[in-house]
């Protein structure tokens, strides 16, 4: 069939207007609209017939949606009033109906279900066109601010803000706070329970009062007027240690945000004002989501300062020799009994880079540890009843533990935490 009798037949097949006409030969005609296609097609047969054919006509493949962009867009603009974006893209849920009216059409005329292009690829090209030019955003098809999907069905439109993701390094100034919010483990987290409000957090639904990351988002929430978030750290230390020194890598992912234009030094002031004492950052840029897998995934070593308590006093020549022996070595270590409750039972085997330190009287010692990702530094000290080897405590045949316990360092083994290409704006 050649393009002419293939247009004949679809004119054929009743009211039919010039937008679902265009579409089959969406292809074809490079620079022109749907409509624009489907009049010259219809300009060519009204010349060969001497007539025209009336355009103001009710068609039974969109019945009418083609003529409707405007006012998509005109919704679309009102609907994101409220929120601040630069980039957008388009989504289209279209109606059962009128894709079945589209299939229909190409089956009966005899053409390939492929051919051409549908309405709901026309609506996300056309009505996008439209909210540029009158906005002035610029369209993206990865990472736009916003995802504008037009729902046919029930003709609505529905705003998907995507978030935006913060990247710095945190310090964890004190002892006793978790890195990210910890529900109760009596409620759950719902803050309830069969006899009421639960005992254990007074209702908050949370083990602990506040975390590192309730800290840093609070203060973000409010300025981006966010309503949720997630938080992605490079590992993460004990509760009972502090982050010092360089400070830990992270993403702060802000959900929903109506503001994406905060200045960052800005934020970054606000939650150093608002936690001091407790955290302190630094905010790098905003990122996109490949830096939330790069940070997790990039092996990072971690320099700890370790305060050490013996049973008995240990000689310095004694605890630098086992230091001596340390160094180097590869640790075998089964998961510690502190947290093998929530995590599976299994032997790791961990190299300690670098250790050294020097006693401070009496009984207790100070230790700077070097390790590979992932390596138990109570557990080096104490050996965890013979679940890791070797041991301090096993070298100085002393038994040990560790009083304090602070990470200094988190640095990448391969690569950097700082990924250029990831960054989409730098503080």
């Amino acid at each position: 069939m050649d393009l002419f009798e293939e247009a004949r037949r679809i004119i054929n097949q009743g009211e039919i207007c010039d937008s679902c006409l265009g579409q089959i030969f969406a292809d074809r005609g490079h620079g022109l609209t749907n409509r624009e296609r489907g009049n010259a097609w219809r300009t060519i047969f009204a010349m060969e017939n001497g007539e025209m054919v009336d355009r103001e006509m009710d068609c039974w493949v969109c019945l009418g949606e083609a003529y409707r962009f405007d006012e998509w867009a005109e919704l679309a603009i009102e609907e994101a009033e409220e929120i601040e974006f630069e980039t957008y893209k388009i989504g289209t849920r279209m109606s059962p109906l009128l894709e079945e009216n589209s299939k229909l059409l190409r089956e009966v005329v005899g053409i390939p279900m492929d051919s051409g292009e549908f309405l709901k690829t026309e609506m996300n090209r056309e009505v996008g066109k439209i909210i540029g030019d009158k906005t002035g955003k610029n369209f993206a098809a990865e990472n736009p601010d916003v995802t504008i999907l037009l729902d046919v069905s029930s003709r609505a439109v529905e705003i998907q803000v995507n978030p935006i993701l913060i990247y710095g390094r945190y310090k964890k100034l004190i002892r006793g706070i978790p890195q990210t919010r910890w529900p109760c483990r009596r409620c759950k987290g719902s803050g309830r329970n069969a006899e009421g409000v639960c005992e254990r957090c007074k209702g908050s639904g949370k083990q602990y009062e506040e975390s590192v990351q309730e800290l840093i988002d609070v203060s973000i929430n409010e300025i981006l007027e966010g309503n949720s978030s997630a938080f992605h750290g490079a590992g993460r230390e004990d509760i009972d240690a502090k982050m010092l020194g360089t400070g830990r890598p992270f993403v702060v992912e802000i959900k929903n945000p109506k503001k994406r234009s905060a200045d960052l030094q800005i934020l970054e002031n606000r939650i150093n004002k608002m936690a001091v004492g407790k955290i302190e950052v630094e905010l790098e840029g905003i990122v996109n989501r490949k830096m939330v897998s790069h940070i997790k995934e990039l092996s990072a070593s971690k320099t700890y300062t370790v305060g050490v308590k013996f049973e008995e006093v240990v000689e310095e020549e004694i605890l630098r020799d086992a230091l001596g022996i340390l160094e180097g070595v590869e640790v075998e270590q089964e998961t510690p009994t502190r947290v093998v409750h929530r995590r599976a039972d299994k032997t790791r085997v961990r190299k300690v880079y670098s250790a050294k330190g020097k006693s401070m009287g009496g009984t207790g010692a100070e230790l700077e540890i070097h390790g590979e990702k992932g390596l138990y530094i109570k557990e080096l000290v104490s050996g965890d009843g013979g679940r890791t080897k070797p041991n301090l405590a096993e070298l100085v045949k002393v038994g040990a533990m560790v009083e304090t316990l602070d990470v200094i360092s988190v640095v990448a083994e391969e690569g950097s935490f700082d990924v250029p290409e990831y960054i989409i704006r730098k503080k």
